[in-house]
């Protein structure tokens, strides 16, 4: 009996322990949207920011906009600030946490009136 529970224990701190690695070194893969961005922060903000004006232009379904976004992983933030509306999508690995965030405003007919994006590093154990 004792050494059926010592078992039991032993599998279920290991696979706990595997799940928490996993999750814990995990890399978040780029998506079209931030892949090969520059490394300084800045620029590489600049460029993310370039490539949603690009490819989301004032017009563009909100639609459109939201599944192209949840296809590249970002997820929403539901929440509304200033009018603006969010999604984001975490990449990095551990110790520090990556995040690209998008905002956009909605215009006439559920199209898009405006979108900016911002990628920086949101802290470092």
């Amino acid at each position: 009996m004792v050494n059926r529970s010592i078992v039991l224990t032993a599998l279920g701190c290991f696979f706990a322990g595997a799940v928490f690695a996993v999750l814990l070194f995990r890399s978040g893969s780029p998506s079209a949207l931030t892949g090969d961005l520059d490394s300084e922060w800045r620029k590489a903000s600049v460029q993310f920011d370039t490539r949603l004006r690009e490819r989301f232009p004032p017009g563009t379904p909100i639609a459109s906009l939201a599944r192209e976004l949840q296809e590249q992983g970002f997820a929403p933030t539901w929440y509304e600030v200033g009018g603006e509306y969010g999604a984001v999508r975490q990449e990095g690995n551990f110790p520090c946490s990556v995040a690209a965030r998008v905002y956009w405003q909605p215009g006439p007919n559920s199209t898009l009136a405006s979108i900016r994006g911002v990628y920086r590093e949101e802290g470092c154990l």
